[in-house]
């Protein structure tokens, strides 16, 4: 097992922790004001309950916005390998994967993978007994919960066409070929220790169904989805955090309101006890949706996003033909 990176804000741990939780943050300010106050929820519960069996891991390219405390260490993140791993389609959710496969290699298994857009309710201790249970017993995943099905009929997944047109690479790998698929939300993603190889195993998988994909958004997660149900008995997650993917403008607008209005600067046991207080439920986002100022903060937001899709497609069309240049260029 490697030892992480510690930053020069890593205060010693006056323990070993036996129970390890992974966050994956990079980018905009507004991933890692999640990220922070996601941290911020659990440390507060990890106090509550004077719980020293935790310890967060945060896979970031920016250390310096995490709080300093004695459970958390965090593992830098480079520019360069974070461009690299989007892959050949630029496919920014390929880096979870990618860092989540390096972090198996870095902490060794079990452990639970959390999403930034999250809000802890209770210590997941029970959810680390059964990933840490005899192998004797039937090897379990926890996810966030599951979203919908793949399968003939009305309602299904919009992945449906093309998990029928792929069953043979799924065959090939081992994973179920034939419909219903379970399609479970990736915000979490829990391992036994015998999980070894399931994000090399995702991760390939992701890139063989990304090319050929009309919806392109979600296929990280079809991928562990599609890994994990055929290899291991599901449970859901959801039990012990909210999970704030439907709010994804309104969540990180409300957060970077509320860091903008704290006294600084602010320690970090003061810190958790704000963000303990911050009142939010679903109601609190959908009263900020219907908020004036919001709404132009939401057409800027598209249409920056518009633009920078734009770009992106130019560069790899770009990319395509220079590709088909060299290709037919005579040799020497």
């Amino acid at each position: 097992m490697a030892d992480p990176t510690f930053t020069d804000r890593d205060p010693p741990s006056a323990a070993p922790a036996t129970h390890r939780i992974v966050y994956v943050v990079h980018g905009d300010v507004a991933y890692h004001d999640q990220a922070v106050f996601s941290v911020c929820t659990l440390l507060a519960l990890i106090e509550d309950r004077q719980c020293r069996d935790l310890l967060i891991h945060v896979y970031t390219d920016q250390p310096q916005r995490m709080p300093m405390h004695a459970q958390i260490r965090c593992w830098p993140l480079q520019h360069a390998d974070l461009r690299a791993w989007r892959g050949p389609l630029d496919y920014v959710h390929r880096i979870k994967l990618a860092v989540l496969q390096r972090a198996e290699t870095d902490l060794g298994l079990p452990f639970i993978y959390v999403d930034c857009d999250t809000r802890w309710r209770d210590l997941p201790l029970e959810a680390f007994r059964t990933l840490e249970a005899s192998p004797a017993q039937p090897p379990v995943c926890f996810m966030h919960a599951r979203e919908e099905l793949a399968q003939a009929g009305p309602g299904s997944s919009a992945h449906f066409p093309l998990l029928v047109r792929h069953r043979s690479q799924l065959a090939d790998r081992g994973l179920r070929e034939m419909p219903p698929w379970e399609i479970w939300n990736a915000g979490t993603i829990g391992l036994p220790q015998a999980a070894a190889g399931f994000f090399a195993a995702a991760l390939e998988l992701n890139d063989v169904l990304l090319p050929p994909a009309r919806v392109r958004t979600t296929i990280e997660q079809l991928a562990v989805s599609l890994v994990a149900t055929s290899r291991y008995s599901m449970q859901a997650f959801d039990q012990y955090l909210d999970h704030d993917w439907r709010f994804g403008q309104e969540w990180p607008y409300l957060l970077a309101k509320f860091f903008a209005g704290l006294p600084q600067p602010l320690d970090t046991a003061s810190l958790i006890e704000c963000c303990r207080r911050l009142p939010v439920s679903e109601g609190v986002l959908l009263e900020v949706r219907r908020q004036p100022e919001f709404r132009r903060h939401l057409r800027r937001y598209r249409r920056r996003r518009s633009l920078q899709k734009r770009r992106a497609a130019m560069r790899q069309l770009w990319d395509r033909l220079r590709a088909m240049v060299v290709s037919r260029a005579p040799p020497g």
